[in-house]
């Protein structure tokens, strides 16, 4: 995948979203390269966040029913009734899945995580920060993709 440290233009997020990951990871993130090319970066950013949130969440549950045969109902209750932290997360993943999450992939994701935060407490990273994080999540997708159970 492309060396998101440099990553110096929109268009170069956008190439990395078409060439470089699956077509289910382009399905999920589908509104990504319009909210490129018609928004600011922080828009974009706060998108992949939103998403890559709701992907963990369902990964949590599928691990629950499909591992565990839960009632399907009940988890979907539990786990939407949960606040569920990054280091949460984490935990719970590690419990359901009997393994961690791949660690390139959390590793990177921290870095994307500061530049979420600031944008979210209205601090103004730069822009070469911003598109180097929507890159990094999308990494981070394609990284959880290769380790899941599926649904």
């Amino acid at each position: 995948m492309t060396n998101n440290n440099h990553i110096k233009q929109k268009r170069t997020v956008t190439r990395v979203y078409h060439t470089e990951c699956s077509k289910e990871i382009q399905e999920y993130f589908e509104h990504l390269p319009e909210l490129i090319s018609k928004f600011p970066l922080d828009v974009c950013l706060s998108y992949m966040f939103a998403r890559l949130e709701c992907a963990q969440n369902m990964a949590l549950y599928c691990g629950c029913v499909r591992l565990y045969r839960t009632n399907a109902d009940v988890a979907w209750k539990a786990l939407s009734k949960c606040h569920i932290k990054r280091e949460d997360f984490l935990k719970l993943y590690k419990t359901i899945f009997s393994f961690d999450p791949p660690s390139h992939a959390q590793k990177e994701l921290k870095e994307a995580e500061k530049i979420r935060d600031m944008v979210m407490h209205g601090q103004h990273p730069d822009k070469a920060s911003m598109r180097r994080a929507i890159v990094i999540v999308l990494k981070y997708a394609k990284a959880m993709n290769s380790q899941r159970v599926s649904c």
